[in-house]
């Protein structure tokens, strides 16, 4: 055995020499790192020749300058689904395992790839990066002590061997003291507190607040890589509207746009304007065929974004961020007809927002959004509560149900609506308390109505209501077992007065525009309150109410607010607006006191209470 495996070594000495010494010029370029080490959907990953040029040169930015001293922080502005997260995979795994970090004199390199929430880091983490790691070229390993060039996933190879090193999907430890984290920056910041760091790359950054990012970038402060200090800082997301943090910061960029190359004139043009439909009319003739505005010659757009370059906004070369824009217009798959089919006019599901975000990456003014992550932060937030467990009747609290046809769990399609509770308390000066809200992981009849009698138990509701939606059997079962206390709503846009109580059914009829409407102004007022000392509980439900949209329609001659879906769920925003509705039934006995009433009972009020005698 010991001669076999001495046979078996040195038929391999002539690769591991070569292999050696590939790998060591590997390197030094992570584009050619990633396409001979790395995997995309099975196939190995292609960055070059491709039409990918425009993103493999914010690869080799990212991990040349912005690592030296004099660099500067980074902001990516991008459209939805166009290989950003793929690209900070990775470099993610560049960085700790392709052996240029921690030797020959430099320090081991310590990298957090931050997100949002925890749902989305363990989302990444799973399906993403551990895929990554375990679908990477499987090469021979020469240090392996015990088994000598056996044939391992490259990646998983220099993964550090101790027997006591960390490896979960928050936490990972390579070869030579590089490590990574993936994890969620939490409430202000919270989770990030504590560790010193060399890189962060901020993930979905539209939707992290400027308190947390700036108490995780205390992080770098003895960063061993970028600025010093400061540390390497990558910042990339999806835009929303103009004025938030993401907005500021790439107003402060150099703003770079990548610009097509001509094969005639030798010229640069680009590709897309922004606020010009040029790119549709002009320069983007059919299916991959593009057209120089200087000279007219027509080419394949692949052809001409390979010989392209990234160029910044005149005026902008001595600004604080490196900035750089695309979106799926660049995608070398996708054909003029793909994005021509994503407009609003050609697809039901996206709004001008919705296109303008997701397809074209632009920041929009803010007109049409009927609340803003921003607000609610500052207006609706109560910093340190948290969840309650539970209610022992020192609470008037109301419940409201939301029913859908998905469940809370990894791997869902995007567009199925959740089935979310929300349950609420009432404070003396009226303000509406969030006490409690999930999303239902089992959709059976049973857990269904489990969780309908957990809430009732636990939190002693006095009133609840719930859509029909995909629930019409359970909410007649639930109005037979609770009586009153449970009611079902429905919308309709012929109700006198925005609301009416038909008492036979147990059922509310309601305007739902008016109704999501009154919503939004208490929101934008900071009449509901949310428990921010479960940031990671209650961000969902945050993002779902600023998933809608708002326009105005002419119906019967009279302008008309109306409310539709964003492309986010909007459950959680429905179950707070039906655990409102049972509130505002019990605050009007059954919706017979006029809605001036109702405000004014929203007026602090004196509290009796009993005071028992001090010893």
């Amino acid at each position: 055995m010991v001669s076999k495996n001495i046979i078996n070594h040195s038929m391999w000495e002539p690769k591991n020499s070569f292999d050696s010494l590939k790998r060591e010029l590997l390197k030094i370029d992570p584009v050619a790192f990633a396409e001979e080490y790395l995997t995309l959907d099975g196939k190995p990953m292609r960055l070059v020749g491709n039409g990918w040029k425009f993103i493999a040169d914010i690869y080799r930015h990212i991990t040349t300058a912005a690592m030296t001293n004099n660099g500067k922080p980074i902001v990516i502005v991008k459209g939805r689904q166009v290989g950003a997260t793929t690209m900070a995979s990775a470099l993610d795994l560049y960085l700790v395992s392709s052996g240029m970090y921690g030797r020959n004199g430099l320090p081991p390199v310590r990298v957090l790839h931050a997100f949002p929430q925890l749902e989305l880091m363990r989302s990444f983490s799973k399906d993403k990066l551990e895929k990554m790691i375990n679908d990477s070229i499987k090469l021979p390993d020469f240090e392996n002590a015990k088994n000598p060039g056996e044939i391992v996933p490259f990646v998983q190879a220099q993964k550090a061997n101790l027997r006591d090193a960390a490896d979960s999907l928050i936490y990972k430890q390579f070869k030579y003291g590089n490590t990574l984290w993936c994890d969620s920056i939490g409430n202000e910041g919270t989770r990030a507190l504590g560790k010193t760091l060399d890189v962060i790359f901020f993930d979905e950054v539209q939707d992290m607040s400027e308190v947390a990012i700036s108490k995780t970038i205390k992080c770098l402060t003895r960063a061993q890589y970028g600025p010093q200090p400061g540390g390497v800082q990558i910042f990339f997301g999806t835009p929303r509207q103009k004025g938030t943090f993401f907005h500021r910061i790439w107003e402060r960029s150099d703003q770079r746009r990548y610009y097509l190359k001509c094969k005639h004139c030798k010229n640069y043009f680009l590709l897309y304007t922004p606020g010009s439909d040029k790119w549709e009319t002009e320069i983007w003739l059919y299916e991959n065929m593009v057209k120089c505005p200087n000279c007219g010659e027509e080419q394949e757009k692949i052809e001409a974004i390979e010989q392209g370059k990234w160029i910044g906004a005149p005026g902008k070369e001595d600004a604080d961020f490196v900035g750089f824009h695309f979106n799926q217009l660049f995608i070398p798959e996708f054909t003029k007809e793909v994005i021509i089919k994503e407009k609003p006019e050609n697809n039901p599901l996206n709004s001008d927002i919705t296109y303008n975000n997701e397809v074209l990456g632009e920041f929009h003014s803010g007109e049409g959004m009927p609340i803003t992550f921003e607000e609610i932060y500052t207006m609706c937030r109560d910093q340190d509560r948290l969840m309650s467990k539970k209610i022992n009747g020192e609470k008037l609290t109301y419940f409201g149900i939301d029913w859908g046809g998905k469940p809370d769990i990894d791997g869902m399609k995007r567009g199925q609506s959740f089935s979310c509770g929300v349950v609420l308390s009432v404070e003396h000066d009226g303000r509406l308390l969030i006490e409690f809200a999930a999303k239902l992981k089992k959709l059976d009849l049973e857990s269904k109505k489990g969780f309908v009698d957990d809430m009732f138990r636990l939190y002693g509701v006095k009133n609840a209501v719930g859509d029909i939606g995909f629930a019409e059997d359970l909410s007649t079962e639930l109005k037979r077992k609770y009586g009153e206390k449970y009611r079902t709503a429905r919308n309709s846009s012929m109700v006198n007065g925005g609301v009416k109580y038909n008492r036979e059914e147990l059922e509310i009829v309601v305007d739902k525009d008016k109704i999501i409407s009154e919503m939004f102004d208490l929101l934008r007022k900071g009449h509901i309150r949310f428990p921010w000392g479960s940031y990671e509980r209650i961000i969902w439900l945050v993002k779902h109410c600023c998933s809608m949209e708002s326009k105005v329609v002419i119906r019967h001659g009279q302008p008309h607010q109306t409310f539709i879906k964003g492309k986010e769920q909007n459950d959680g925003l429905m179950a707070l607006i039906y655990a409102y509705l049972a509130y505002k039934f019990d605050k009007t006995q059954g919706f017979k006191i006029s809605e001036h009433a109702v405000k004014k009972s929203m007026f602090p009020k004196p509290v009796l209470a009993h005071v028992p005698k001090r010893l």
